[in-house]
């Protein structure tokens, strides 16, 4: 049972494109030993413009097995409960639509990540509505994409894109925020072989150059038949992944 009155609200941000926003069915998700199928009331999710205890939609991404695994590594020793606000969107690239201004502010952000910035404001304001006085933290950030920037043969930008927007999300949500990034899939061959590989390589560069981030080797993940999108048991295999990426950060209570 969660705490009644947490100590703190531990927020993680979860965003990018399809396979953030999830493409998998909940009849995959187990039932035991915990009920993934079923609202998981110790963890929060904020996505579209409703607070509710974590649960599927129609589909589900890497949000399940992130907060299940953040709630039992990170919420229960300290009395913290975990909150994920999501904002993602199939089909977007970091080039233009993620496009990082530079700065704390909106004003050259391209328009997803305008509207990321928006829902995480609009989440903020709906944890603080359901905990009064508590304190609410941004202690990390999940980022799944890069399908559409190897599709658009964008990735020789890619490191420099990708450098520039988490430099520009710790200049919103915090210095040195912990950051993962989830790696395209050698198995995701539904992308051309060039734009795969140069995206790849740009996301291990990012994160090699950079002590504050992880990468998740998503290689081996379960996909669909369309050798682009996660299934169910890859979508889990991306949360609880991330879930121990970002716990690394932290020491254990």
């Amino acid at each position: 049972t969660p705490p009644s009155r947490p100590n703190r609200i531990r927020v993680f941000l979860l965003g990018g494109q399809s396979n953030a926003d999830g493409r998998a069915a909940p009849s995959g998700l187990p039932t035991s030993p915990v009920n993934l199928q079923q609202a998981q009331e110790d963890v929060d999710f904020y996505v579209g413009s409703t607070l509710a205890p974590l649960q599927p939609g129609a589909e589900f991404g890497p949000e399940i097995t992130l907060g299940r695994g953040l709630a039992d590594g990170l919420g229960s020793g300290d009395g913290s409960r975990i909150a994920i606000i999501r904002y993602a969107v199939g089909g977007t690239d970091l080039k233009s639509d993620w496009k990082a201004g530079g700065d704390a502010s909106t004003s050259s952000d391209g328009s997803r990540y305008v509207t990321f910035q928006q829902t995480v404001n609009n989440g903020l304001a709906a944890l603080a509505d359901a905990y009064p006085g508590i304190t609410i933290e941004i202690d990390g950030m999940v980022w799944v994409q890069g399908e559409k920037d190897a599709r658009n043969l964008d990735h020789a930008e890619y490191q420099t894109n990708l450098s520039n927007f988490i430099a520009d999300v710790r200049l919103t949500y915090g210095a040195g925020l912990p950051f993962v990034v989830v790696r395209l899939s050698s198995g995701q061959t539904n992308l051309p072989a060039v734009g795969l590989d140069g995206v790849r390589a740009a996301q291990t560069a990012v994160v090699a150059a950079d002590p504050q981030t992880r990468l998740i080797d998503s290689d081996g993940f379960g996909l669909k038949s369309d050798n682009l999108h996660f299934d169910a048991h890859g979508q889990q295999q991306i949360g609880s992944a991330s879930a121990g990426a970002l716990a690394s950060f932290f020491p254990f209570p």
